[in-house]
């Protein structure tokens, strides 16, 4: 389907007149917690971000509302390769997005897929330097 930018050197986006993507904000940053008691304690306390629900899912952590930002820590292992922090930009156009994975130069590591607790759609790729980057559509945007 899609491939890395740097196996595929003749595709460039240089000289495009019009963004491939859409992008109408960040949704989120996930940053990775050691300890997420002391994080909870930094974020609440120190910052004063208001916590907001988390799914149910198989790892801990805790989402934070940061004006229209969220905040999610994760508690994992970090890894240099592959590393599971993030920013998450927002489309309002989904289909869009995964036309563009057949443009040869996105490398796709997680998806598309579709969230099962609130129905957003999403896809992770790299950048060029391997920076991991999900783009999401929430379900109210989604035409399917």
């Amino acid at each position: 389907m899609a491939h890395d930018t740097l196996k595929n050197p003749e595709f460039s986006l240089r000289g495009a007149v019009t963004p491939v993507l859409e992008i109408v904000g960040v949704h989120h940053i996930t940053l990775v917690a050691r300890d997420l008691d002391r994080s909870r304690s930094f974020y609440e306390k120190f910052l004063g971000l208001s916590p907001i629900p988390r799914p149910d899912y198989d790892f801990e952590g805790a989402w934070y509302q940061c004006g229209s930002v969220e905040i999610h820590l994760l508690v994992a292992k970090e890894h240099r390769d592959p590393s599971r922090r993030h920013i998450a930009f927002e489309v309002p156009d989904f289909d869009r997005v995964v036309k563009s994975l057949d443009g040869g130069w996105v490398h796709v590591v997680g998806g598309p897929g579709i969230r099962p607790h609130d129905g957003s759609r999403f896809v992770f790729l790299h950048d060029p330097d391997g920076n991991l980057i999900e783009i999401t559509c929430r379900a109210a945007n989604r035409e399917d």
